[in-house]
Parts: structure tokens; sequence; C-alpha cells
């Protein structure tokens, strides 16, 4: 989590929780791209307290990097710990390579999202489909959607 984030969100007086949940999972299981866990175990890595009810979920570019079993249980589990109608933010990159690693994002004079890559190393970009989303996303609805001008995606997922 970046300064300018916590700068960004500080200013709305509000709880802010930060999960390096990537690093946690590549910590357990290091391989790229085979990191399969249940809900449970997802569940361990986060660290957040559990009578705190989320409402915004900035989770950026992670899913990228999740296999799809491994999103489908965060998502089961973040239901459980999110107040209704709560909101979570994604991003996929449309082109066919990205970093090796989730990039690093800034929140720019409160109105831009800045990313900037974490590595100059490319992997397969798994190029989820707008469906393929929406079906990992259990629990939560697709709100909006927007493709950018720098090929990158953005989805607004509301927990219903």
């Amino acid at each position: 989590m970046r300064g300018s984030i916590i700068e960004f969100l500080s200013s709305f007086s509000c709880h802010i929780f930060v999960e390096a949940l990537y690093d946690s999972i590549t910590a357990q299981i290091p391989r790229k791209f085979d990191n399969d866990m249940e809900e449970s175990e997802v569940a361990k890595l986060l660290c957040h307290p559990r009578n705190i009810k989320l409402d915004l979920i900035l989770a950026w570019d992670i899913f990228n990097y999740l296999e799809t079993r491994t999103t489908k249980s965060l998502m089961m589990h973040l239901r459980t710990v999110c107040q209704p109608d709560a909101l979570l933010y994604i991003v996929t990159p449309t082109h066919p390579y990205i970093s090796a690693t989730p990039a690093r994002f800034n929140i720019l004079d409160g109105n831009y999202i800045f990313h900037e890559p974490s590595t100059t190393e490319l992997i397969n970009n798994p190029s989820y489909t707008a469906l393929a989303i929406e079906k990992m996303m259990t629990g939560f609805q697709l709100l909006h959607s927007f493709i950018l001008r720098n090929g990158v995606q953005e989805y607004v997922f509301v927990l219903k």
C-alpha cells in the first residue's frame, strides 16, 4: 500500500486495513499461478479484526495472479466480513502480457489512479472475460465496468 493511497483514504476518517494478500499467498505457495487455496486457508491469511465489517475493498489487480478457485475462496470469505452493499474494486489489463507480480498503485490528486509495473518480467495475461470474473465474485454483483484508454478494464462490484 502506497503512502498516497493511505493519505487519500485518511481524509475520509475511516479505518484502513492493508492486507498484503499476494505476498502472503506466494509465501505459502511460491509458484505463480499455482495457488489453489480453500476458503479456510485464505481466511487465515487475512489479519483485519473480524468484528469490523468492511465497506470498500481495493483489490487492484490481484485477481490476475490467483487461481480461479483461490479467487472464489477469497470472495466467499470476503462476503462474510463485509457490510451489505460493500464495494469491491478490481482492474484487469487487456494486453496479452502482464507484469510477473501485481502492479504498484497510487492515487494522484485525489482524482486519478496511477499504476506502474512492479517488475519488467512479463507473464501471459490470464485474460478473464467479464463473465468469468463475475462467476468468481461469489456474493458480489457487477455494478459498473469501464475500459480505459490505456487498455485497463475497471470493475466495481457490490455485495448483495
